[in-house]
């Protein structure tokens, strides 16, 4: 991304520190409960946090290095 000159970098990077700050929190009660509940819940949050940032902030990078406007889908702009 840096090399990139991505624009929203600074941006991207505070979504994945705040991603640490959850995960750390998230993984500090699960050492202090050894839940299940907590157990599960930090898989499921990992998962969501997975698929979510990355069918969005990543496809924009994706978007801003192929040259494609926002809303231009890559398949469609190839044929």
């Amino acid at each position: 991304m840096l090399r990139a000159g991505y624009p929203e970098l600074g941006e991207h990077k505070m979504l994945h520190h705040e991603l640490l700050d959850k995960l750390s929190s998230k993984a500090s009660m699960l050492y202090l409960t050894h839940s299940e509940k907590d157990s599960a819940g930090l898989i499921v949050f990992l998962m969501d946090w997975f698929f979510q940032h990355t069918t969005s902030k990543d496809k924009v990078f994706a978007r801003y290095v192929q040259g494609l406007p926002r809303g231009v889908d890559a398949g469609a702009a190839a044929q």
